[in-house]
C-alpha cells in the first residue's frame, strides 16, 4: 500500500509538472503573438504618422509664401488696393487651411489590448471552465458602497459560465467570522 501510495502521489507530482509546463509554453506563445503583433501594429502606426508629417512638411512653403504676400501686402497697400485685393488673399488662405492636407496629424497615443482575454483564452483547455464576470456585475460591485447591506465584495461570487450556456452564482473566498 505505501508503494502504491508513493506511485500515485509521483504519478499526480508529474501530471501536476506537465500541466505546468504546457500552461507556461501556450502562455508565453500567445505572450510572443502579442508583442509581434503589438510591435507591428505600432511600426503601421509610425509609418501613417510619418506619411502625415511628409504632407505637412511639403506645406510649409506654400504657407511660408501665403505668409510673406500676405505680410508685402498689408505692409505696401493703400486703403484701396486693401479693399479690392484683401478678400482675393483671405480666400486664398481659407482654402489652403481648409484643405484636409492642412490638418493636424491624428495619431493615437494609447494603444490597447486585449491580452488578459488571450491569456485566458489560452488557458481555457487546461482549466476546463470558463470563469467570466459580467461587466454589469463589476460596474454594480463598483458602484455599490461596501459598508451597505448585500454588497459583495469582488471575491465572494464568480459568475460562472457553464458548457450550456447557463450562468451560475458559486461562492469562493468567503470568510466565515
Amino acid at each position: 500500500m505505501l508503494d502504491e501510495n508513493r506511485k500515485g502521489s509521483e504519478n499526480e507530482i508529474k501530471q501536476i509538472e506537465v500541466l505546468c509546463q504546457q500552461m507556461v509554453n501556450k502562455l508565453a506563445d500567445i505572450r510572443d503573438q502579442l508583442i509581434n503583433n503589438l510591435k507591428k501594429e505600432s511600426l503601421e502606426r509610425e509609418e501613417r504618422l510619418r506619411k502625415q508629417l511628409e504632407i505637412l512638411t511639403h506645406l510649409v512653403p506654400t504657407t511660408q509664401l501665403y505668409l510673406l504676400i500676405s505680410s508685402i501686402f498689408c505692409s505696401s497697400t493703400g486703403k484701396m488696393d486693401f479693399l479690392d485685393m484683401g478678400y482675393t488673399l483671405n480666400n486664398r488662405i481659407q482654402s489652403f487651411l481648409s484643405s484636409n492636407e492642412c490638418s493636424q496629424p491624428t495619431f493615437p497615443t494609447q494603444v490597447h489590448t486585449n491580452y488578459r482575454a488571450d491569456f485566458a483564452r489560452a488557458l481555457e483547455p487546461f482549466l476546463g471552465m470558463k470563469s467570466v464576470i459580467l461587466p454589469s456585475m463589476l460596474h454594480r460591485r463598483l458602484s455599490v458602497p461596501p459598508d451597505t447591506p448585500g454588497s459583495q465584495s469582488p471575491g465572494d461570487v464568480d459568475l460562472l459560465v457553464s458548457p450550456f450556456g447557463f450562468m451560475s452564482n458559486t461562492p469562493t473566498c468567503k470568510s466565515y467570522k
